[in-house]
């Protein structure tokens, strides 16, 4: 117990995460809705996770899919609960079982990835029924539920609310708390952070993380590459110590190169658009079939006219037939 307790606590607690853990807490003993809001990869969904893990009898840990079904939406908040479940469940089965296990206990529900709560394609008639649900399944039962999401979360509320008549009046009136998380870690932060990505190495390798996440845009996403590339050069020389040279190769061969090709790549999809197959004008392969006629130096087929088409047929029409009928005809003796 003590080893499973030890490999599920956080070995670096940083200023957000306390305040991620303040937030959860209070949900907790408030029974309240809480949203978390911050930017991506700063370790919000990272102590949210842990927090949870650490506390299973408390909250449950769900992340929330993207998709618009109802069924793999509730069959992620079951699995997380441990509601049974099975291939032939449906939404309205599982819906009854998450109801009955939340609204009957103490548990909490934090919910990762919460602005994929809204619907994602938006229609004049589309209504928001996860959100929905939350408020009037969970929240007006008193249950704890806690969003974590980034500033998405709001712009797709405002998308929701011009696309349909829905008005989020009555969600805002049901946020007991609203936590805005910082932008960026302090520098104590994020030594402390490389120091529990690289537990072995020196601080010259700590320092080295350290400065890539100020100046990439990946943020602490970019020290995990980092830290994990630098495992895989250091494990490829037949070595388990990772050193400051495996770090520096690891920022300079592979990492600083792949994002500056993906920076390039997200900047020419935004700039330009794919013309390939407009720009191939092909030739045509059977020209010489009609004749063109010129006009102002412009080689043109000149089409013909529709009523001249039409009387053209009738008369051919006219003639057939009065050539077929004259076969048969008798002619009076006179004009024999």
């Amino acid at each position: 117990m003590a080893a499973w307790i030890a490999e599920r606590t956080p070995k670096v607690i940083t200023a957000i995460g306390e305040k991620v853990s303040r937030a959860l807490d209070y949900a907790m003993e408030s029974r309240r809705m809480v949203i978390i809001d911050g930017l991506p990869r700063i370790g919000k969904s990272h102590a949210a996770r842990h927090l949870c893990n650490l506390n299973p009898g408390r909250a449950r840990y769900v992340e929330c899919p993207a998709t618009n079904d109802d069924f793999s939406f509730f069959r992620a908040v079951a699995l997380s609960l441990g509601v049974s479940i099975n291939l032939k469940s449906k939404a309205q089965e599982l819906r009854s079982r998450i109801e009955e296990t939340l609204q009957g206990g103490d548990l909490a529900l934090v919910i990762d990835e919460a602005h994929y709560l809204w619907p994602q394609s938006h229609y004049r008639n589309t209504t928001p029924v996860r959100i929905n649900w939350l408020m009037t399944a969970l929240v007006n039962r008193g249950v704890a539920v806690t969003l974590v999401t980034t500033p998405q979360f709001f712009r797709s509320k405002e998308a929701i609310e011009k696309a349909t008549c829905w008005a989020a009046d009555q969600f805002i009136g049901r946020i007991g708390h609203y936590e805005k998380l910082p932008d960026a870690l302090s520098s104590d932060d994020l030594h402390a952070v490389a120091s529990s990505l690289l537990p072995d190495s020196n601080s010259d390798s700590v320092k080295a993380l350290a400065l890539y996440a100020r100046s990439s845009g990946k943020y602490l996403g970019g020290m995990d590459a980092i830290a994990e590339r630098a495992r895989f050069i250091c494990k490829g020389e037949g070595r388990q110590k990772i050193e400051f040279r495996d770090v520096r190769r690891a920022i300079q061969e592979s990492v600083t190169p792949s994002d500056e090709a993906l920076k390039a790549a997200l900047a020419g999809a935004d700039g330009q658009k794919r013309r390939r197959a407009a720009s191939v004008v092909a030739t045509p392969l059977q020209s010489a079939f009609q004749a063109p006629v010129s006009v102002a130096g412009i080689e043109r087929h000149r089409p013909a006219s529709a009523c001249r088409r039409f009387w053209f047929t009738a008369a051919t029409t006219f003639g057939i037939w009065f050539h077929q009928e004259s076969k048969f005809m008798t002619l009076p003796d006179s004009l024999a």
